[in-house]
């Protein structure tokens, strides 16, 4: 089987760094205007002067610092024993340098994959290219998109997405993640 992951939100957890760094390093303290910003990080079509003034000078000291999501690791290791991993994501060098950044992480992180995908603004695309068994997300509008296109999905909880509805599976940790591929294989 080939798993298509997202990174942010999904391997990464973007969403505590920049809430982190937003707190620490722009002063923010409400709650809401916080979870503002990871939706500009997260979320945007990056269309707005102010989304891209805050990727310009921030994403770099958030990419380079956030944590990967517990038992990420050791759950892709595993799962690239029997299937090859596809790391789709939508960091590319239009705004920054975020790829070799991205190298940089996985290979400093040993973050297991066969291959890394980037610009991948319409995953739908890239998991039909690619020939993407399983595609994890936490971004509901990717995951529907893709599971339209009759390709199993898993959507990765994440703040962002926690409340809304979605007609694909749910996970909320990486060994949610292993079983539900453990369930997965034996209807393959």
């Amino acid at each position: 089987m080939r798993i298509g992951v997202d990174i942010d939100d999904t391997i990464v957890d973007t969403t505590k760094r920049i809430i982190e760094y937003s707190i620490e390093h722009l002063g923010l303290k409400d709650e809401e205007e916080i979870l503002e910003q990871v939706k500009l990080v997260l979320q945007s079509d990056f269309q707005d002067s102010e989304s891209i003034e805050f990727i310009q000078a921030h994403f770099r000291n958030i990419a380079e610092s956030a944590l990967v999501k517990e038992n990420a690791i050791d759950v892709l290791s595993r799962l690239k024993e029997r299937h090859e991993i596809y790391i789709i994501t939508a960091r590319s060098n239009d705004l920054i340098e975020s790829v070799d950044l991205t190298i940089d992480y996985l290979k400093d992180y040993n973050i297991p994959h066969d291959k890394l995908i980037t610009r991948a603004f319409d995953k739908v695309d890239d998991c039909i290219e690619h020939k993407i068994d399983l595609m994890i997300d936490d971004k509901l509008s990717t995951i529907e998109t893709v599971r339209a296109a009759g390709i199993n999905t898993l959507l990765f909880t994440s703040d962002l997405n926690k409340d809304m509805e979605t007609t694909s599976p749910r996970v909320k940790d990486w060994l949610e993640v292993e079983n539900y591929v453990l369930e997965l294989e034996k209807t393959l």
